[in-house]
């Protein structure tokens, strides 16, 4: 496991999963990935697919060190206030 990934899934949600989610299990899996920090469990399990093929298709360090950076700020902010803080930047 690496620290930037798709999280692990078990094999009846891999199994039960659209032919197009299985493309998240391209690539290692991740301890955070482009779905925890955009959501996670506010998420409904095809948003979640579709940030994990995301992330797959536009594998890089730049996006690693983003959602490495971007984790840090859910963690010590927690996710529902660091949303209400990020919508103020844009």
């Amino acid at each position: 496991m690496s620290l930037v990934g798709p999280r692990p899934c078990l094999i009846k949600t891999y199994i039960d999963m659209p032919e197009w989610a299985r493309a998240r299990i391209d690539v290692g899996p991740g301890i955070t990935g482009l779905a925890q920090t955009s959501g996670n469990i506010a998420l409904p399990w095809t948003e979640r697919w579709k940030f994990d093929v995301r992330y797959v298709e536009r594998l890089s360090a730049t996006l690693d060190i983003y959602i490495l950076l971007k984790t840090i700020f859910v963690v010590i902010l927690g996710e529902d206030r660091f949303w209400r803080s990020t919508r103020s930047w844009s």
